[in-house]
């Protein structure tokens, strides 16, 4: 969960070599699910939504979550 969702994917993209999997949005652009791949690994993300009981960090005060992504060839970012 995270406000920008679409800004996170890109981000991921850029750095690390994310490729999209899937992504389900609304017509206003808000992420309801997205998937993408880094290396091996899968990570999920969407958007925050009013009403939710999951929330972005941001709205709680902290993270619950450190997310260590390992890489190869870091210097040709």
């Amino acid at each position: 969960m995270i406000n920008g969702a679409a800004k996170a994917i890109e981000f991921y993209k850029n750095a690390f070599g994310a490729r999209k999997l899937g992504v389900a949005s609304l017509p206003d652009g808000k992420i309801l699910h997205a998937r993408v791949k880094i290396g091996d690994s899968i990570v999920m993300t969407s958007d925050e939504f009013p009403g939710s009981e999951t929330t972005s960090p941001p709205s709680v005060g902290s993270s619950i979550v450190t997310l260590h992504i390992y890489s190869k060839n870091v210097d040709k970012l």
